[in-house]
């Protein structure tokens, strides 16, 4: 997939280790699984799923407010770590 999804990395950020972020790897197992329903379809059906998940799921992967927005290899190289949460209510859901 990388090979199909090259930006400028001054305005987007991405870790090598992405496997190490929850989210991300989550997001690119919907991703690629999709991506094997449609590739055996039509080429109408391969643009389609450039156009509405590859692109903007990986310019949403890769924004930086995204999972990777505190990525800075020289700085550090630590995953953040996860949100704080308290569990809700009995009855809630």
């Amino acid at each position: 997939m990388l090979p199909h999804y090259r930006r400028n990395p001054a305005t987007r950020r991405w870790d090598p280790q992405w496997w190490r972020y929850e989210e991300v790897g989550t997001v690119l197992e919907a991703l690629w699984e999709s991506w094997e329903q449609v590739r055996w379809g039509d080429a109408m059906a391969s643009t389609a799923w450039f156009r509405d998940y590859l692109w903007p799921i990986m310019d949403r992967l890769t924004d930086p407010d995204g999972p990777f927005w505190d990525y800075d290899p020289p700085r550090s190289t630590d995953v953040p770590p996860q949100w704080a949460v308290t569990p809700a209510p009995r009855g809630w859901f």
